[in-house]
């Protein structure tokens, strides 16, 4: 099982990459596919190629980061459930509280 580290990290950020170029290579397929047209075509439909496209990938951001976020957490539970119930105070500490 993968814990949030290091490796965890190098892990993530190697999976955003990929779904960012592969964001990216769907965007410049759609470019190329449709080139030649004029400026004012562009514009009107750059817009709508660049929606397309975070409508298909930014599910896959939401859910790399979904997943992140959820082993983070039981991590982090079970960090809480092995802390020990009592906190000690040092005796210098003690003695300072009990004179105060």
């Amino acid at each position: 099982m993968i814990k949030p580290g290091l490796t965890f990290l190098a892990a993530y950020l190697v999976l955003y990459a990929v779904v960012q170029l592969l964001s990216q290579a769907v965007y410049e397929l759609v470019i190329r596919v449709t080139g030649g047209e004029s400026y004012s075509w562009w514009m009107a439909v750059l817009p709508i190629v660049r929606f397309a496209t975070a409508l298909v990938y930014q599910p896959m951001f939401i859910v790399l980061l979904a997943v992140t976020f959820h082993r983070c957490l039981l991590t982090l539970r079970g960090k809480a459930n092995r802390a020990p119930a009592v906190i000690r105070i040092p005796s210098a500490q003690r003695e300072v509280a009990d004179a105060g």
